[in-house]
Parts: structure tokens; sequence; C-alpha cells
């Protein structure tokens, strides 16, 4: 069997990313780790409180507003994850957002 034909048997379709995961335990990005101890050495304790704390107000905000325009929107108290109905196609396209179900997510961060 061949490599490409060792990765395309292991891979998994991924719903969120729609593509294919062929790493061995879906594993993630070892520079992830790295940059989020940057950040916590750069901004310190409180500077990286403080960008968590103005996620989870956007995610209320994003919440409440999506409410307002009747798309179902709820969230968990402390999550940055907002779930609502499924907007037209358009509005996933521009803003790329999980793939089109009976829900999509939007997820609230500093950028």
């Amino acid at each position: 069997m061949s490599f490409k034909e060792k990765i395309a048997y292991q891979a998994k379709h991924i719903d969120y990313i729609e593509t294919l995961d062929s790493t061995l335990t879906g594993s993630r990005n070892s520079m992830a780790p790295i940059l989020l101890r940057y950040n916590i050495a750069t901004h310190g304790k409180g500077g990286f409180c403080k960008k968590a704390e103005e996620m989870l107000e956007m995610s209320d905000y994003a919440c409440e507003r999506l409410s307002e325009l009747e798309y179902n929107a709820w969230k968990n108290e402390l999550e940055i994850t907002v779930i609502f109905d499924r907007p037209d196609k358009w509005i996933i396209r521009k803003w790329s957002l999980s793939p089109p179900r009976q829900y999509v997510q939007l997820f609230t961060m500093p950028s």
C-alpha cells in the first residue's frame, strides 16, 4: 500500500472544517500552545483575563442580537460559542460558519 493510500485509508471527514483529517489521532497544531504561552507572557495574566472577558461579552451580545433577528440563538454561560438557526447560504459562506445543517456556530474571538 502506497503512502497516499495509507493516508486515504485512515482519513476521516470532519464536518466543522469540511475536510479530511488524516493525522493519527486527530492531532492539532503544536504551535497553538506556544502562541497561548506567548500571549500570557506578553500581556500578563490580567491582560489575558481581560481578553477572555471581552470574548464572553461579545458572545452574550451576539446571542442577544441574533435572537432579536429571530435566529433562535443560545449559548452556555461561560462559552464563546453561539449556536443559532441556519441562515441563508450566502451568510454561511461570507462569515465561514460551520457547515449548513439545522444549526450553525459562531465563535467570538478577539480578531
